[in-house]
């Protein structure tokens, strides 16, 4: 699905979840109530110094979904407990980047909740930019499925 942003129609909102592989998240997150547009590529974070991460870019509708909505999915996406998403130079690691004070709220309360439950090794961060991947890593599976038939 390509950005269109409709902002001034809809209610929308931006998000950034690094779950391992782009493609998977993207394949999860296209099917989510509320989604308008979904990409992918890498993006930084204030803390991260030594690269970036690979991501899934969500513009979704607040009316029909929530941004925690969105992170109750996310942990379903990959594994948050792989000791990997612990090392910096691991472009597929756990990560939840934030672009607003709600969604930082949400995120550390919900990483809170997950540990609480056992080892997660996923970051909680401000998001800081980001770069598109190229147009064949977008929508990769659809692709992939279109091919097969």
């Amino acid at each position: 699905m390509k950005f269109n942003h409709k902002q001034d129609l809809l209610k929308t909102e931006i998000a950034y979840f690094g779950a391992g592989c782009f493609w998977n998240s993207e394949l999860v997150y296209v099917q989510e109530k509320g989604i308008i547009a979904t990409e992918v590529g890498w993006a930084t974070f204030s803390d991260d110094d030594k690269g970036s991460v690979e991501v899934v870019k969500l513009e979704f509708d607040t009316e029909k979904t929530s941004y925690s909505n969105l992170v109750d999915s996310f942990w379903k996406t990959h594994n948050p407990s792989n000791p990997k998403n612990d090392d910096d130079q691991y472009v597929e690691r756990s990560v939840l980047l934030f672009t607003n004070a709600s969604q930082e709220e949400i995120a550390r309360r919900k990483l809170l909740e997950k540990k609480q439950r056992g080892q997660i090794y996923t970051k909680v961060d401000a998001f800081q930019s980001y770069r598109r991947a190229p147009e064949k890593d977008q929508g990769y599976f659809f692709d992939q499925i279109e091919k097969r038939d």
